[in-house]
């Protein structure tokens, strides 16, 4: 993009100066933590969009909990079964789509596909992490677990997030 353009004008000229040199490292690695924001924040966007972040909540505080040795009442108290299940199958759907198009405005190729590969390893993550609550009745799941159609591995690869 134009950040990039700009970087690789500084370096390029015949008489950089220390100054410039630096402040084209200070660009890029701006553009760099941009690409990460945008990443973090189309990955929560699409959790949002499916309904998944209340689920993600319960996760976090059974996490903090279980930290502490305490337990966290049944999922099903707080999250309905119809509601997670129809969370997954908005997640699944968006699996199979491009989960997040934003990305595509990244440039050039490489922020770009490593702005992807987080976003990707953030929703395998949050997959995960529901998967695991949602099927371990000893955290409060829910026993009958027919809804969760695909395991984190399959996330996984159908994210092509590696282990």
């Amino acid at each position: 993009g134009a950040a990039d353009d700009a970087c690789r004008r500084l370096r390029a000229l015949p008489l950089a100066t220390p100054s410039s040199t630096a402040y084209a490292g200070r660009f890029a690695a701006f553009a760099e933590a941009c690409a990460e924001t945008c990443a973090r924040e189309a990955a929560s966007r699409l959790l949002r969009r499916c309904g998944l972040e209340p689920m993600l909540l319960r996760c976090r505080k059974v996490e903090l909990l279980q930290a502490r040795g305490e337990v966290l009442g049944p999922a099903a108290e707080a999250i309905s079964r119809e509601t997670l299940s129809a969370a997954l199958r908005a997640f699944y759907s968006a699996l199979f789509q491009d989960p997040a198009p934003d990305l595509d405005a990244i440039a050039p190729d490489g922020p770009r596909g490593e702005a992807r590969s987080l976003c990707a390893k953030i929703l395998a993550h949050a997959h995960a992490s529901v998967y695991a609550l949602a099927a371990d009745e000893g955290t409060g799941g829910y026993g009958e677990t027919d809804f969760l159609v695909h395991s984190p591995d399959q996330v996984r690869v159908l994210l092509d997030v590696s282990n």
